[in-house]
């Protein structure tokens, strides 16, 4: 009996510790908090560094847009690692989530050589052929298989069909995005000259000139973009792009004229006025 005082004080003890240790792993209030905090790594490279910070704001991410923003600062820290999964798990996470089919073809494209450098180019095949044999339509397996048979096994049949089929994909998820653009737009007059643009821009992507021309003209039929010259200076020469592509030179050339006229910097009037250029 004389015995138990010191169980209870050793108890006391190793709880006490696990407390303390569970308080400072999680020391960071939210996500910006912690996401501010690996800031410096970032800045230095310091991959290593970064990851305790990043991966506290991937743990306190309220929503799917801060969770990729986490893993895409967390992409260089878990190449480092010896262990393969939290790269994986990041990439297709990314791939699955991201809102940009030319970063979903980077990454793609980024964890495919990954594979190959780490040997598990085979394994990746056979796991993700697996998943399409159940999901015709898996956005990572499709986007993965598309680039290791491009450029890794080199397999000319098997990539352009899978490059059909990603293709075909990422058309019903450009048309998606546009929608949903588009009824952001119809319900926030302060910013629907920029999500109409962006709409305009995402069915452009899904190959829907129509669509995108009208999304134009209903960015330029409401309040103007205001909230600062370089956001004016993108919008204009978005617009620009959608002109153009529709084949309405004579708007494509006002629009690259007024990005020009808002450039905050002359190194930022090249571009449109390259674009401008291009038209005559």
């Amino acid at each position: 009996m004389r015995s138990l005082p010191v169980v209870l004080i050793l108890v006391a003890g190793i709880l006490s510790f696990v407390l303390r240790s569970a308080a400072g792993q999680e020391q960071y209030s939210n996500y910006r908090d912690a996401r501010r905090a690996a800031v410096p790594f970032l800045m230095k490279r310091d991959y290593a560094g970064s990851r305790i910070p990043l991966e506290a704001s991937l743990r306190l991410a309220e929503n799917d847009d801060q969770r990729v923003e986490a893993y895409e600062s967390l992409i260089p820290a878990y190449r480092e690692l010896p262990e393969a999964e939290k790269m994986v798990e990041a990439s297709e996470y990314l791939i699955e989530h991201i809102d940009s089919k030319t970063k979903r073809s980077l990454i793609a494209r980024s964890t495919a050589t990954f594979y190959h450098q780490r040997g598990m180019t085979k394994g990746a095949i056979e796991r993700y052929e697996e998943t399409l044999r159940k999901d015709k339509s898996d956005i990572v397996s499709v986007a993965l298989l598309a680039q290791i048979y491009s450029y890794v096994e080199r397999n000319a049949e098997k990539a352009t069909a899978m490059e059909a089929k990603l293709t075909e994909i990422e058309v019903k998820l450009d048309t998606a995005k546009a929608k949903r653009l588009e009824e952001q737009a119809a319900a926030d007059p302060m910013l629907q000259a920029a999500l109409y643009k962006d709409a305009g821009l995402a069915w452009l992507d899904a190959g829907n000139i129509e669509q995108a021309l009208a999304a134009a003209e209903k960015s330029l039929a409401g309040p103007p973009e205001g909230r600062g010259a370089t956001l004016v200076y993108f919008w204009r020469m978005s617009l620009g792009d959608i002109f153009a592509k529709g084949g309405q030179i004579e708007k494509a050339r006002t629009q690259y004229q007024l990005s020009i006229a808002a450039a905050p910097s002359d190194v930022l009037k090249k571009g449109p006025q390259e674009k401008l250029d291009a038209l005559k």
